[in-house]
C-alpha cells in the first residue's frame, strides 16, 4: 500500500502513521494520524486524531501509555 501526503491550504502535510496501543499492537496505520497535545486530562492526555482523506480533526483523550506521534511547530 502506498500513501502520498499532500499539503493543504495551510502548508500542512502528514502520512497516516497510526499508533502503538496500550496492548503493544500497531493500529490504524494508513487510516489515522494521531498527535499528542500539550493538554492533560487526569491520568490521560488529549490527542488530535485525523482520518486519512478527511478534513476533520478530532479531539480525544488517550492513556499516556499509548505511543503516539509528536508534532513540533516552530514559532
Amino acid at each position: 500500500m502506498i500513501f502520498s501526503s499532500r499539503q493543504d491550504t495551510y502548508g500542512f502535510s502528514a502520512l497516516p502513521g497510526g499508533c502503538l496501543n496500550e496492548y503493544g499492537y500497531f493500529i490504524d496505520i494508513g487510516l489515522h494520524d494521531y498527535w499528542w497535545s500539550s493538554s492533560e486530562n487526569n491520568a490521560n492526555a488529549y490527542i488530535r486524531n485525523v482520518y486519512y482523506g478527511n478534513e476533520d480533526v478530532y479531539l480525544e483523550s488517550y492513556e499516556k501509555s499509548v505511543l503516539i506521534s509528536v508534532r513540533c511547530i516552530q514559532d
